[in-house]
């Protein structure tokens, strides 16, 4: 493999090579086509022996043109300099020039440029040019051989399917829904997609049975979950709360805090109002401290309400680890159980309520 590199690296540099080179020379004789026929048929016009002047300026141009500037509009270029080693200018028939590689017509003869250059590289630009282009070849190469091996691989078994369509699996929506959002192995499933209450379940309840399944319920509980109206209730002696049927343990203080709205909901309060940052609510303040000491919440959290009442950063904070134990536990569909909030018009603050619609709240 290192030697296949090392080729690749000397190819590309010998390519790169030739091509500087090529352009260099090729630009050189540009020049001199543009500047030379002009120049050569004013001076023969003056001149006795015709040979002799072609002779005359050769040598002049090779002496001017020893080494010539390369001139590249690339960042990196790869010539520094391009030596003229040979420059011949010649008189010939006209049919005679196929070997020049330049030539112009002065009467009834041709005259006609040999050239020959010897480059002089850059060549630590070369180097690293030649670098980056094997890089870049080797990496395309990798991409075309992962390419194609797949497409291979693609058509092999698009084949074999083919040949015996009997070996082609086809899994239900359901399957496929298990099978891609829980951790059940491929009987589990097939048992759960043979299970006629299972088949006849909603997209909802379905979202409900995989919640359970991944809270680690055995079967027959997630269905119970999957089945249950729509409700919450609360085991504060044991830190839970049932959410559709699903127990959920959440942290103590955001418990009781959820709790506190849900007893809200059920007593038909009004949404609550954030008290405002000068004045903590300190009666609603002694009751929740009342219930966490019944409850044997933490005492911090019962001084703070004992001393300072209730505070909207309190409740912000609360409703916002409800929200992410919530979603932890039961993803999207927690957000059916979380809070509805509106600016009150009168004092300018947020109000929060419980979404009690259509649940059934136990305390």
């Amino acid at each position: 493999m290192k030697i296949r590199y090392t080729l690749l690296y000397i190819l590309i540099g010998c390519c790169l090579s030739l091509h500087a080179w090529y352009s260099a020379s090729k630009s050189l004789t540009t020049t001199l086509e543009k500047t030379l026929p002009a120049l050569t048929v004013a001076s023969l016009k003056n001149s006795v022996d015709d040979r002799t002047e072609l002779s005359r300026m050769s040598s002049h141009l090779l002496a001017k043109l020893k080494l010539v500037d390369v001139v590249s509009s690339s960042p990196l270029a790869l010539l520094d300099k391009l030596e003229v080693t040979e420059l011949a200018l010649a008189k010939h028939g006209t049919a005679d020039n196929d070997q020049a590689d330049l030539s112009w017509v002065f009467g009834e003869y041709a005259i006609a440029l040999t050239l020959s250059t010897k480059p002089r590289f850059k060549l630590f630009n070369l180097m690293v040019l030649t670098l980056i282009l094997t890089l870049i070849t080797v990496l395309l190469e990798n991409l075309l051989n992962t390419v194609i091996y797949k497409a291979q691989r693609f058509f092999a078994e698009k084949k074999a399917i083919s040949a015996n369509p009997a070996t082609e699996p086809e899994y239900s929506p359901l399957y496929e829904l298990l099978n891609n959002q829980t951790e059940l192995s491929a009987n589990e499933i097939d048992t759960l997609c043979e299970n006629e209450v299972v088949k006849q379940l909603c997209a909802t309840q379905l979202q409900w049975l995989i919640a359970a399944i991944n809270n680690k319920l055995d079967i027959e509980a997630a269905i119970n979950v999957a089945t249950t109206s729509d409700s919450i209730s609360f085991d504060l002696a044991n830190q839970q709360v049932y959410i559709h049927g699903l127990a959920i343990r959440l942290a103590k203080t955001p418990l009781f805090y959820y709790y506190w709205y849900a007893q809200r909901e059920v007593n038909q309060l009004p949404p609550y109002i954030n008290p405002p940052t000068n004045k903590p609510d300190t009666q609603n303040g002694e009751q929740l401290a009342q219930l966490m000491i019944e409850y044997k919440g933490h005492q911090k959290a019962i001084r703070d309400l004992q001393e300072e009442g209730l505070k909207g950063k309190t409740l912000d904070q609360n409703r916002n680890k409800i929200k992410a134990e919530l979603q932890k536990a039961i993803g999207k569909l927690a957000e059916n159980y979380l809070f509805i909030s509106e600016r009150d018009i009168k004092t300018a603050r947020y109000k929060y309520r419980l979404n009690s619609q259509d649940k059934k709240i136990t305390l």
